[in-house]
């Protein structure tokens, strides 16, 4: 059992911590769904500096893994939290860190993007977050079809996806068409972080 513990700063210049609890280690070894990967501290630097993207808002976290996108949207002001996730022996350390931060409005859901079902239904959500879930091109096409599934339902709701470009984009743009979702590129960190990019993804009906 472990703690570590992430400091961002918002745009006022106002520091907001953030522990996460894991079962397992910190280190090079820890399973990849209890490490808290890079592009999770970029999206959550971002949202920091835009809470007003979720100050108010129903969040959906995707491969929600150590959840430190979704616990930062907690404490920047959104209404309620789901985390989600294939591998439900997440629940506990999610549980743990929801604790460890004040966090009460949150639940846990478990989905596989490989078979994602029309009678898998969240809690009604406003916006999705998302962060390093493009790191295997074998992921794409599940992810993309996941995202597209849950944002066709609703109008106005948004993806907010954070990639490490590992490759070429051009085969998530053409995934992107095929499942009707549109991106535009919000942020470039040029930090340590650099190159984490972040993308507004829509659903075009």
């Amino acid at each position: 059992m472990g703690e570590q513990k992430f400091s961002f700063i918002s745009s006022s210049g106002d520091p907001l911590d953030v522990v996460i609890c894991s079962s397992g280690s910190f280190g090079s070894d820890v399973q990849y769904g209890r490490y808290t990967w890079r592009c999770a501290e970029a999206l959550s630097q971002y949202i920091v500096k835009n809470c007003e993207q979720v100050d108010g808002k129903r969040i959906l976290e995707l491969g929600a893994g150590t959840g430190l996108c979704g616990l930062v949207a907690s404490l920047c002001g959104a209404s309620w939290v789901t985390f989600s996730d294939r591998d439900h022996t997440l629940e506990g350390d999610l549980l743990r860190s929801a604790q460890s931060n004040g966090i009460t409005q949150f639940d846990f859901s478990i989905l596989d993007w490989e078979f994602p079902t029309r009678n898998w239904r969240p809690r009604p959500f406003d916006l999705i977050l998302a962060s390093d879930t493009l790191f295997d091109k074998r992921v794409y096409e599940p992810f993309l079809r996941t995202a597209a599934l849950l944002l066709s339902s609703l109008t106005n709701a948004y993806l907010l996806l954070s990639i490490e470009p590992r490759c070429s984009f051009t085969d998530i743009s053409i995934l992107m068409k095929k499942y009707s979702l549109c991106s535009k590129l919000e942020c470039a960190q040029t930090s340590r972080c650099e190159p984490i990019q972040i993308y507004r993804v829509e659903f075009q009906k």
